[in-house]
């Protein structure tokens, strides 16, 4: 009698969840405050930690659509993946774009209102660059067209290095 009542009792209860996979917003947290902890440090070489308010979650929603309807537009992969790709890459580039951006924009809010203020300052670092090793002629605005398109398709295609 006692098996068979604990045989019911197994078959009674419902099976358990699967682990669901974190959304894509909170592995964009992660990649942000990796990032952010290679630049904000106190005296002491202690991360400063980041403050997360309710704005930032929404930044974070919008730059996760903006990476896909770039991904989505170059034909590209726009998985969860790629998008994660691409924001880390991002964070990245706009932390070397120039001190200015790293100690005024580097939050998901200001990076997200200036998104394409900062895409402009990363091209115009990268076609710096280019033009100091690129003796080809080309005008400015030619090497800056659709950079960022170029480096998000290779991130969707070959990931960070």
């Amino acid at each position: 009698n006692e098996v068979l009542t604990n045989e019911q009792s197994k078959a009674d209860k419902p099976p358990k969840p699967e682990k669901k996979e974190k959304p894509v917003i909170h592995k964009m947290v992660e990649v942000f405050e990796a990032e952010h902890q290679k630049h904000f440090k106190d005296s002491a070489g202690i991360w400063i930690g980041f403050t997360w308010q309710q704005k930032e979650f929404g930044a974070l929603k919008s730059l996760s659509k903006e990476f896909e309807k770039r991904l989505r537009g170059r034909g590209a992969d726009f998985s969860e993946p790629a998008i994660l790709n691409g924001w880390q890459t991002f964070l990245q580039m706009a932390a070397k774009a120039d001190k200015f951006t790293l100690e005024n924009h580097y939050t998901p809010t200001k990076l997200w209102s200036n998104f394409q203020g900062i895409i402009q300052k990363i091209q115009q670092k990268n076609g710096n660059h280019n033009q100091q090793t690129n003796g080809t002629g080309q005008s400015r605005a030619d090497k800056n067209k659709g950079a960022f398109e170029r480096l998000v398709q290779s991130v969707a295609t070959e990931g960070i290095r």
